[in-house]
């Protein structure tokens, strides 16, 4: 009988193929780490803006801190207690002349008005004519 012939044991692949193998492998974990460390780059410019934006506010209200604080240490001070007693509390103090405004519609005086008498209320009779009379009521001057 003729010997079969063994079947061959698979060979190992080609050293070319293995290599493009880990070659893809490789530049595959490239990409990844390409698009992992763009998303972090983009992360970080998110907060250092979002800090940038913090570090405005706290300025802002330091500032306003230091504005209250000058209020407080001036609402604290004998000079505004003096302002609100006088201004809002109509307070005086000792030795001060109080003048009182009164308010409200004056009231008129009465003045005596004379009856006219007929003499005054005749009309004048002149010689001059009509728009000479105007000219002179108007004007005050004489026409030459």
């Amino acid at each position: 009988m003729a010997a079969n012939p063994s079947p061959n044991p698979p060979s190992p692949p080609p050293a070319s193929t293995r290599a493009r193998v880990i070659l893809l492998a490789l530049m595959a974990l490239c990409l990844l780490f390409v698009v992992s460390y763009t998303g972090r780059l983009v992360q970080r410019s998110r907060l250092q803006a979002e800090i940038q934006q913090w570090e405005e506010r706290l300025a802002q209200e330091q500032a306003r801190q230091l504005e209250l604080q000058a209020e407080l240490t001036y609402v604290s001070s004998a000079d505004y207690v003096d302002e609100v007693a006088r201004e809002e509390l109509e307070m005086v103090r000792p030795g001060d002349t109080v003048i009182v405004v009164l308010e409200g519609t004056p009231v008129p005086t009465p003045t005596v008005t004379p009856t006219p008498t007929p003499a005054t209320m005749a009309p004048e009779t002149s010689s001059a004519p009509p728009w000479k009379q105007w000219w002179d009521l108007f004007v005050q001057q004489e026409l030459p």
